[in-house]
């Protein structure tokens, strides 16, 4: 049996204190993937989600797998954040050519998110 196809981790967005959706970074075939949050600064929070691309241009919301998502509350297919911490979001079978980052909503914290995926 091959080797399974994966990434190494993406940075999607770095240290943001605004919201805004970071640059895509390229899926290549890859269809499973975790987004870390990694938040600090925070005791209102934000918001974010994972979007994914068939173009490179046009970008919709992405759904996390149902479940436990590392005691992070998950409403309209985001992530809520509303206390410093590591966060994890996992998405399955998600057939797009890119993906990003979004801080859809800010109130006060710093925010780092990274992405990993597999095939």
């Amino acid at each position: 049996m091959g080797r399974r196809k994966k990434s190494s981790p993406e940075t999607l967005l770095d240290g943001v204190t605004s919201t805004g959706a970071g640059s895509g970074v390229t899926a290549d075939g890859l269809k499973n993937m975790t987004l870390q949050v990694v938040a600090s600064s925070v005791t209102s929070g934000g918001t974010i989600q994972l979007e994914g691309s068939l173009d490179g241009t046009s970008y919709g919301l992405l759904t996390p797998k149902d479940g436990d998502q590392t005691n992070l509350a998950v409403s309209n297919r985001q992530g809520v954040i509303s206390a410093d911490g590591i966060y994890l979001l996992e998405y399955e079978n998600v057939a797009v050519s890119k993906v990003r980052a979004h801080l859809s909503a800010r109130t006060d914290g710093t925010y780092t998110a990274k992405v990993w995926m597999a095939e």
